[in-house]
């Protein structure tokens, strides 16, 4: 299990210190990469979609980058932002058999 929990509420004690301890530091760099990309990308929207599809393949499913809060509103748009890149069925998941590996 990675630290902290999953729940994403945010009055759990466990989120916050993930929030607060190491996630701050992954969070600074994600927006500093964002904002980079979004600034240099001719194609930001795809270059995101691209970005997240690599990292579900890393972490062997779509469904593992909404896991914490399946029914938000912000993961069902990140889940038809991904699903329009791998599939609905990871078919075409980096790392998987339907992309031939390729990441």
């Amino acid at each position: 299990m990675k630290p902290g929990c999953r729940c994403g509420g945010f009055e759990c004690p466990q989120c916050q210190a993930w929030r607060s301890g190491p996630a701050a530091g992954i969070r600074a760099a994600a927006i500093e990469a964002i904002t980079q990309a979004a600034a240099h990308e001719h194609s930001f929207p795809e270059w995101l979609a691209d970005v997240l599809a690599v990292a579900a393949g890393q972490l062997g499913s779509s469904y593992e980058l909404i896991a914490g809060r399946p029914g938000s509103w912000e993961a069902s748009l990140v889940d038809e932002l991904v699903k329009g890149t791998v599939g609905y069925n990871d078919e075409y998941l980096p790392g998987h058999a339907g992309r031939g590996g390729q990441e």
